[in-house]
């Protein structure tokens, strides 16, 4: 099945997909006043999980009190996403299988495109435009998008 939005032919899925936010978009997803709260709210209506780590979730942890979220609310709202089984955390042993075909200029940007293989992510939500420029990622006969967070889900097909 698939409909017209924007102009474009997109696919509607009813299977789960994958999605990696990176930190900026995150930490903004998950407050409530933010302009990316409407962001999160399409994550949980729709079948999509959110794929991070706990290297991905350290570093939330640390500029997330930059934005005034206090880690202790940070790490509820983490709940409240794994409660409702919208967020999941890969493991250690399933990042280390990884090889990056193309590495990001930043190398500090390689842990959002691990975690993305990984689980094999229909998409990265980025404003970092190295990470942007990367789009789209392709790696083992598969193909991740990186999109800003007004993309998604609209260029975002499974």
């Amino acid at each position: 099945m698939s409909y017209l939005t924007n102009g474009r032919k997109v696919s509607k899925r009813t299977s789960q997909l994958y999605v990696v936010l990176d930190t900026c978009v995150a930490i903004r997803a998950l407050g409530e006043r933010s302009q990316y709260h409407q962001l999160r709210e399409a994550i949980v209506k729709k079948c999509d999980v959110i794929a991070s780590s706990k290297e991905i979730v350290k570093e939330w942890d640390g500029k997330a009190g930059k934005t005034g979220m206090t880690t202790l609310i940070l790490r509820r709202k983490i709940q409240d996403l794994k409660d409702i089984r919208k967020i999941t955390i890969v493991e250690k042993s399933r990042l280390q299988l990884v090889e990056l075909e193309r590495a990001a200029d930043d190398k500090y940007d390689n842990k959002f495109l691990t975690v993305g293989m990984a689980v094999k992510a229909g998409c990265i939500i980025s404003t970092d435009h190295r990470l942007l420029q990367l789009d789209p990622y392709k790696y083992d006969q598969t193909q991740m998008r990186i999109v800003r967070p007004n993309e998604y889900p609209t260029d975002v097909q499974q």
